[in-house]
């Protein structure tokens, strides 16, 4: 499904400048995320211990790439997944700000990206909770 809909992705970008893009599956019956991501994307599993990193492969989306392997994550039931571009700076987490990872989506998302836009480029930030919180 994921390999599908990046090749979805790549057809409707050809001609294009192309792009970045990410594709992510979350299952709520096993709380396991399947994730493929390309080009300049970065994405992050996160809970109140921690990040964790999920892997994009180089390339560009409607241009060039090899394959887009998807990369599985078990127990991501009730974790935040942080999405974004290269305009945010890695350096940002959710533990420098106590409670942050209990708020809204909407509210990471807008901290993020008024704390650690790098100014010179665009940006774009997802945020959203899977399934439940624990």
């Amino acid at each position: 499904v994921i390999g599908e809909r990046i090749a979805r992705l790549h057809a409707g970008m050809s001609g294009t400048r192309g792009g970045a893009a990410a594709v992510m599956q979350f299952d709520a019956s096993s709380g396991q995320v399947r994730f493929a991501g390309l080009g300049n994307i970065v994405a992050s599993l996160c809970d109140g211990d921690g990040v964790r990193g999920m892997p994009s492969h180089p390339g560009i989306v409607g241009a060039q790439f090899r394959k887009a392997q998807p990369f599985d994550f078990p127990h991501a039931d009730g974790k935040l997944l942080v999405m974004h571009s290269d305009g945010l700076q890695s350096r940002w987490n959710l533990r420098d700000h106590p409670g942050l990872f209990s708020r809204h989506p909407r509210i990471v998302a807008a901290l993020l990206l008024r704390d650690y836009t790098r100014g010179r480029d665009d940006c774009c930030v997802f945020v959203m909770r899977l399934g439940g919180m624990q």
